[in-house]
């Protein structure tokens, strides 16, 4: 099917900033508070940015990291926190620190990130593509712990998640090393409202990905991004060849949700976008809607026209 077919559906984008969480709650209520924003558009599918789940490593520790100025620094007192219990996992996997602590974690992240999808889908009757989270595969115990996007329908279910294929420096293993997923366990997601696929950040950097995708059926390309770097004319023209230029290619249509704002010593920026074949847009842009500015808050809106 191509997109000039179908029914026609409204769909948000969220621009979140990056920040710690300073409980459960406070991740609860800053999900509400986007949801909110975003039922103003009255959406059948709400995106949110990579990494929005993250962050949920520290949830019970804010004290210890609110004021550390590097995510070296905060690694570090994290880590000595949980001096007593890590070595279980460093041993047991013979995994760095590092991933230890999101071993160790896992389940408390897990917890508080789907609960608060899944309620927030539930309540407002949405599919959410709830960005991404650090998390290790359920199914699997081998110390493995991957980028994860979760896709939740409007009964609050998780129709699927996909795994990170392509990681940056950040998330190897001089970082946060991380696992990279599989591209050909990639796999494309039926709900309500259409088809989805889903490519995190980098992923949508590689056509390839975007061509499984498409191929599996796809109507809806999801692409959440937290891009770590300044804000650029060359990072500006590096993001069109990002998502924007795989629904070019695919014929699909896109959303784009990017994390924002200076966090630690991470300058994340991005212009989050709905996009669509350019063939479809009045300007011939591309652009259904686009975010104003790289470095703020705010949810866009556009109608959508996918499969019945």
């Amino acid at each position: 099917m191509t997109a000039e077919s179908g029914q026609v559906v409204k769909v948000s984008v969220v621009q979140a900033r990056m920040r710690w969480y300073r409980s459960a709650d406070d991740f609860k209520s800053a999900i509400e508070g986007y949801m909110k924003q975003a039922a103003k558009g009255k959406p059948s599918l709400v995106a949110f940015p990579e990494d929005i789940g993250a962050l949920l490593v520290a949830i019970d520790d804010y004290a210890l990291v609110k004021d550390a100025r590097t995510l070296r620094e905060a690694t570090e007192k994290i880590l000595g926190r949980y001096m007593r219990e890590l070595p279980y996992y460093l041993n047991q996997y013979r995994v760095s620190p590092s991933r230890a602590l999101l071993l160790l974690r896992a389940a408390r992240i897990r917890s508080i990130y789907e609960n608060t999808f899944a309620s927030a889908a539930r309540r407002y009757k949405v599919c959410i593509a709830a960005g991404s989270v650090l998390l290790p595969d359920p199914k699997e115990d081998n110390g493995a712990v991957y980028n994860v996007a979760y896709l939740f329908g409007p009964q609050g279910q998780t129709v699927g998640t996909q795994k990170k294929v392509n990681l940056i420096p950040l998330e190897q293993a001089e970082g946060l090393d991380l696992s990279p997923g599989k591209a050909d366990a990639l796999k494309v997601f039926k709900t309500p409202i259409g088809r989805i696929g889903i490519s995190i950040c980098a992923d949508c950097w590689d056509a390839s990905i975007a061509d499984r995708l498409k191929r599996l059926g796809a109507d809806i390309l999801i692409g959440p991004t937290a891009n770590p770097e300044a804000w650029t004319d060359a990072v500006a023209d590096n993001m069109k060849l990002s998502l924007w230029a795989r629904v070019q290619e695919t014929g699909a249509y896109g959303l784009q949700s990017c994390a924002v704002g200076q966090f630690l010593d991470l300058p994340f920026a991005g212009i989050s976008g709905i996009y669509a074949p350019s063939s479809l847009t009045p300007d011939k842009s591309g652009y259904l809607a686009r975010a104003a500015a790289p470095d703020r808050e705010e949810v866009i809106s556009a109608s959508i026209r996918v499969r019945e």
